[in-house]
C-alpha cells in the first residue's frame, strides 16, 4: 500500500502591471494567486492539487494538516480528513481550511490515478461524456 511520505505547497502569484487590473463584482484586482499542493508517496509518485485563497493562510493550513497525513495510506484520505474535522471542529473547519483540505484531496486522487495507471475519472465513478460544453464566466470588466 503506498504511503504518503511528503506534502508540500508552492505559492504561485502573478501581479499585473500598474493600471492593468481586472474587475469583478467585488471591485478591481491586480493579482491572481493559487497554492499548488504536492503529495508524494513512498513509491515515488507525486500527485498535484490546488487550493484557492490567501497564499499565507493556505500555506499555514497545509502545515497544520501535514502531520496527520504523513505515513498514512494514500487511500486513507476520508478517514484522516474526518479525524481532522472532528479534532479541529471549533478551530474553524470552513473557508480556507476546506480549500486546503480539498487541495490535498485533489492531489491524493491524482497520485492514486498515477499509482493505479487509471484516469481520475475512473476513480470517481467513470467518465460521463466525451465532450464538455464551453463555459465562460462573466462579471469581469
Amino acid at each position: 500500500m503506498p504511503k504518503i511520505e511528503r506534502l508540500a505547497v508552492t505559492s504561485l502569484e502573478y501581479v499585473l502591471p500598474q493600471g492593468q487590473a481586472y474587475g469583478n463584482a467585488r471591485g478591481l484586482n491586480n493579482r491572481r494567486s493559487m497554492s499548488l499542493i504536492a503529495v508524494e508517496t513512498d513509491g515515488g509518485v507525486t500527485g498535484y492539487g490546488d487550493a484557492a485563497g490567501p497564499l499565507g493562510v493556505v500555506r499555514e493550513y497545509i502545515k497544520l494538516l501535514t502531520p496527520s497525513f504523513i505515513g498514512r495510506s494514500l487511500y486513507d484520505f476520508e478517514i484522516v480528513a474526518a479525524g481532522i474535522r472532528n479534532k479541529l471542529y471549533h478551530f474553524g473547519s470552513q473557508g480556507h481550511f476546506v480549500a486546503a483540505l480539498g487541495g490535498i484531496n485533489i492531489a491524493v486522487f491524482d497520485a492514486m490515478g498515477k499509482t493505479l495507471g487509471v484516469p481520475v475519472h475512473d476513480l470517481l465513478g467513470g467518465r460521463r461524456t466525451d465532450r464538455l460544453a464551453c463555459y465562460a464566466t462573466t462579471g469581469y470588466f
